[in-house]
């Protein structure tokens, strides 16, 4: 019964983040040689499940530190998991050591700003121009016009 609520209420969230969409795309540093990258690698990536980018360097992963309609949507999208489950993962990882907590910013320039600035740096924002020091990745070999792209 427990699990029916929660399901319940997982569904319920992720309708009102739908009827509050908005176009996000993933976002790297220009110098980053990452291209593309698969909705499980970003899931990995989000989750702490993945730590090192494929050709060694360690990911710098930014969150956005308040509850936001693009990050509320990225992790029904992505993760599919609420905030609050994401975050009891990071921390039981944090206190093991195994992994650093992302840099946690409030804005979307701040945001922009370090991805700009940290060359292994990863972070998603609602699409729109960006500057020549970050660029946006394809989700599964899709651009965010694809109207295949998953986080629409």
């Amino acid at each position: 019964m427990c699990t029916s609520i929660r399901l319940m209420i997982f569904s319920i969230f992720v309708l009102s983040i739908s009827l509050h969409a908005q176009n996000i795309v993933v976002i790297v540093n220009s110098e980053n040689p990452i291209v593309n990258l698969s909705s499980i690698d970003l899931k990995n990536i989000f989750t702490a499940d993945k730590a090192v980018w494929d050709e060694g360097n360690s990911i710098q992963l930014v969150d956005w530190k308040i509850a936001t309609n693009v990050r509320e949507q990225f992790y029904a999208t992505i993760l599919r998991k609420s905030p609050a489950i994401v975050r009891k993962g990071w921390v039981q990882k944090i206190v093991i050591g195994s992994i650093y907590p992302p840099a946690v910013l409030s804005s979307e320039s701040e945001i922009i700003h370090f991805v700009a600035t940290h060359r292994w740096a990863i972070a998603y924002i609602e699409k729109k121009e960006l500057p020549s020091t970050v660029k946006t990745v394809t989700l599964d070999g899709r651009m965010s016009n694809d109207p295949a792209y998953q986080l629409k």
